[in-house]
């Protein structure tokens, strides 16, 4: 049966649907919730300190500031989950934010979350550094210079003294190197906002977690880095490699960051990443009946929820381990007819979902049946 008749179908019987939205949520307070080691919002207006809202490793703003040149308080990302007005910190090739000892910054299990806008790297600009030579505790976060899949996109380096994958397989001990998401997979040099959660476990370069704009890039999206990846001092650095800065040569960013976060000792899991994300845009994780995943319930959820009545396993590749969480609308632990009334009253705002109405299916539950009776037929 063809989507496009399905969806025209259920549209005839939920035209007076009111959407259920989900509710706007908060990302500082989304980044609070896991207790963060260190928090940079970077929304100053005026040059000197940037703050850190949790430890007393305040940043200071170094470089070239100016028209054309580095500025505090530049405009942020375009997120609801930001607030109105939300300010960012514009490195522009020209400043940086310095965070003083990169020790400190430093373990062997952490995590690095954050806002970066990279209009094109001319080759080794930093999103993070803490200028640590030892493998053990190294990590940085880079754009590589050119483009397309030779040139590194975004790479993640836990030895900048070893260059890339080995011949076969991927590394595990003490030379692990560094690995690169290439541009086909994902192009974060667009001159465009993406945010990005990263963190290592140890010295197994596998440990990785890497998580951009709410999607995860696994092992399978990872190539071997094209460039070598070193070190500048030993201070940690927000937007560069070396400071201070004063001009592109010096791995400032081209462009702006914002939000940056630190968790030392902790990596977060890929559901806390994806979910600080969904904070930012303003989606609420997990909500039941949201078939699709786009974070609100409404019309769109029709054809995914009947994928999942009919189809389990093809909905499970679509949307991998939600189903009993969004689709389970009566939560009895199976997907199937008896969800249809629950979802309906999800849809029409008529009910809560915790006790719906065991109502009559209604003209979208009439037509859900039907859909199902044909797939039955065929």
């Amino acid at each position: 049966m063809k989507t496009t008749w399905k969806l025209s179908t259920l549209a005839a019987g939920v035209c007076c649907l009111l959407t259920a939205s989900a509710a706007l949520a908060d990302y500082e307070a989304a980044v609070l919730a896991l207790n963060p080691s260190h928090y940079w919002r970077l929304n100053e207006t005026t040059e000197g300190t940037a703050a850190d809202l949790i430890g007393a490793q305040d940043g200071t703003h170094q470089g070239v500031f100016g028209e054309g040149f580095g500025m505090v308080g530049a405009e942020g990302p375009p997120a609801a989950g930001l607030g109105e007005g939300n300010l960012a910190f514009a490195a522009n090739d020209f400043s940086s934010v310095g965070i003083g000892p990169g020790s400190a910054m430093a373990a062997s299990t952490m995590t690095v979350s954050g806002w970066f806008l990279e209009r094109g790297s001319q080759g080794g600009d930093r999103f993070w550094t803490n200028n640590q030579s030892d493998p053990n505790t190294s990590f940085q976060i880079f754009f590589g210079g050119g483009s397309g899949d030779v040139a590194a996109n975004l790479g993640i380096g836990l030895n900048p003294a070893v260059n890339g994958f080995p011949s076969s397989g991927l590394p595990s001990g003490s030379g692990v190197g560094n690995f690169h998401i290439p541009e086909s997979t994902v192009n974060v040099k667009d001159g465009e906002w993406h945010h990005i959660v990263a963190s290592r476990n140890g010295n197994n370069i596998e440990d990785v977690i890497v998580v951009i704009d709410g999607v995860d890039y696994g092992v399978d999206t990872w190539r071997d880095s094209t460039d070598t990846w070193g070190t500048t001092g030993s201070d940690a650095q927000i937007a560069t490699r070396t400071p201070p800065d004063g001009g592109p040569s010096l791995q400032a960013i081209n462009g702006s960051v914002d939000e940056i976060a630190v968790w030392l000792d902790r990596q977060l899991t890929v559901e806390e990443s994806i979910a600080l994300y969904q904070a930012a845009i303003g989606v609420t994780p997990g909500l039941v009946g949201d078939t699709n995943d786009d974070g609100v319930v409404n019309t769109l959820d029709i054809d995914p929820f009947v994928l999942a009545l009919t189809d389990p396993a093809s909905y499970d590749a679509t949307y991998p381990g939600i189903r009993l969480e969004r689709a389970d609308i009566n939560t009895d632990e199976v997907v199937n007819t008896l969800d249809i009334d629950p979802f309906v009253t999800i849809l029409t705002g008529t009910a809560s979902i915790a006790a719906p109405e065991p109502a009559t299916l209604g003209l979208a539950g009439l037509a859900i049946a039907g859909v199902l009776g044909v797939r039955r037929r065929r």
